[in-house]
C-alpha cells in the first residue's frame, strides 16, 4: 500500500502522497479498526491479485453525511499501481463494490469523481455503467491552482436494469 501511496503516477490524481512509510502505516491501521465499527458508513477495501495475493490497490466507498443512514448518494474512490493499469483490474473492483451498494444498502446513487487528465479513470467509470455529469473545478491542496474534475453517476435504476439484461444472456 504504501507503494501505491507514494508513487507520483498513482498521486498525482489522488487526495493522497507522498507520504511516509510512517504516515500509510496509520493510515491503514486506522483503516482496519474503522471497519471492525458496527454501523460505519464508508469502507475502504484492498484490491488483491488472486494469484498471488499481492496487494495491487485500493478502493473505497462512503457516504457524504453521517446522518444518510445508507441512503441517497455514495461515494467512491480508487486507486490501482501502475504495473497493473489496463488490464481490467481496477474495472473489476468498482464493478464489484457497485453491486455490493446496490445489493445491501439502500443507496439510491453511487457518484464517483477524477481529474479530467486521468482519462483511464474516467473510462474505467464508464465500462462499469457509470455517466458523465459534470465538470467542476475544485482548488488543489498542493497548489494554488483550481483542478478541473469530471463527476460521474450511476443510479440504481441503471444498475438494476443492467443486472437484469445480465441476468437474462
Amino acid at each position: 500500500m504504501h507503494q501505491l501511496r507514494t508513487d507520483p503516477r498513482v498521486y498525482r490524481f489522488n487526495h493522497f502522497g507522498p507520504e511516509t512509510a510512517e504516515r500509510t502505516y496509520r493510515w491503514i491501521v486506522n483503516t482496519m479498526v474503522y471497519n471492525q465499527r458496527p454501523g460505519r458508513d464508508s469502507h475502504n477495501c484492498a484490491i488483491v491479485l488472486h494469484a498471488t495475493s499481492q496487494v495491487i490497490g485500493w478502493i473505497g466507498w462512503g457516504f457524504d453525511e453521517e446522518d444518510q443512514q445508507q441512503a441517497g448518494d455514495v461515494g467512491i474512490g480508487y486507486a490501482i499501481l501502475p504495473q497493473f493499469w489496463s488490464q481490467g483490474f481496477t474495472t473489476e473492483a468498482l464493478r464489484g463494490i457497485l453491486d455490493f451498494i446496490f445489493t445491501t444498502t439502500a443507496t439510491e446513487n453511487a457518484v464517483a469523481y477524477c481529474n479530467v487528465a486521468n482519462v483511464a479513470s474516467a473510462r474505467v467509470m464508464e465500462k462499469t455503467g457509470m455517466h458523465f455529469i459534470t465538470r467542476f473545478f475544485e482548488p488543489d491542496e498542493s497548489s494554488p491552482d483550481k483542478v478541473e474534475f469530471s463527476r460521474y453517476i450511476l443510479h440504481r435504476a441503471d444498475w438494476e436494469n443492467r443486472a437484469q439484461l445480465q441476468e437474462s444472456l
